[in-house]
């Protein structure tokens, strides 16, 4: 893939750039060490993410993707298919589901959706954000 020039500010332009994981990594997981490691946490976030066959969708954000040559963490969405189900998660996998463990364990800011597009806060069936939205009914 060829990547769009980044902004005056060291942003991507506004807009999704679809990208395969190795293609991501190439780009943005290299440079400096700090970048390799978060790049490896990446990998790991995604293929236990995948580990569930429920993955839909996998967004990366914030600094990670920038020019900045030391980010703070890798940001990311992971929604899932419509018939995922949480309790399902079992092993190294859960890690990616818990936001504050995901934070702790794996140095990532992991948010989740079940169900694509994750269209209103009143559809929202899971997330692992520092939201209360959590699975219908849960009080």
């Amino acid at each position: 893939m060829e990547w769009p020039e980044f902004d005056n500010k060291g942003d991507l332009p506004v807009g999704i750039h679809r990208a395969t994981l190795a293609e991501m990594l190439q780009h943005f997981g290299t440079g400096t060490l700090r970048r390799t490691l978060i790049g490896q946490r990446l990998d790991r976030i995604y293929r236990l993410a995948s580990s569930t066959g429920q993955l839909a969708r996998f967004v990366v954000f914030g600094s990670f993707v920038t020019a900045k040559p030391e980010p703070a963490d890798v940001d990311v969405f992971i929604i899932m298919e419509d018939s995922f189900e949480l309790d399902w998660v079992v092993g190294e996998a859960a890690v990616v589901f818990d936001h504050e463990a995901a934070q702790n364990f794996e140095g990532a800011s992991v948010f989740g959706f079940v169900g694509w597009p994750p269209l209103a806060a009143s559809e929202l069936r899971w997330s692992t954000g520092k939201s209360n939205a959590t699975k219908p009914g849960a009080e």
